[in-house]
């Protein structure tokens, strides 16, 4: 278990507020994904999970590229 007081939480607890925020800036300015393209809260739950998931895709392949 990680407790958030020894070495090793503390240096992930400073990581996490940074760390959604550069996806999100990924996906903002280098993608252009700047607004949902369909309206109520289902279909833009819908919409984000799609990009999301090709998003993590992208990753995958990226780093896969970088192994090989």
């Amino acid at each position: 278990m990680l407790r958030f007081t020894s070495e090793k939480g503390l240096e992930h607890r400073s990581r996490r507020p940074i760390e959604p925020e550069a996806v999100f800036g990924q996906m903002k300015y280098d993608m252009q994904y700047k607004r949902f393209r369909h309206f109520g809260k289902d279909k833009v739950t819908m919409d984000f999970a799609f990009f999301a998931t090709a998003f993590n895709i992208k990753k995958m392949i990226a780093t896969m590229k970088r192994a090989a």
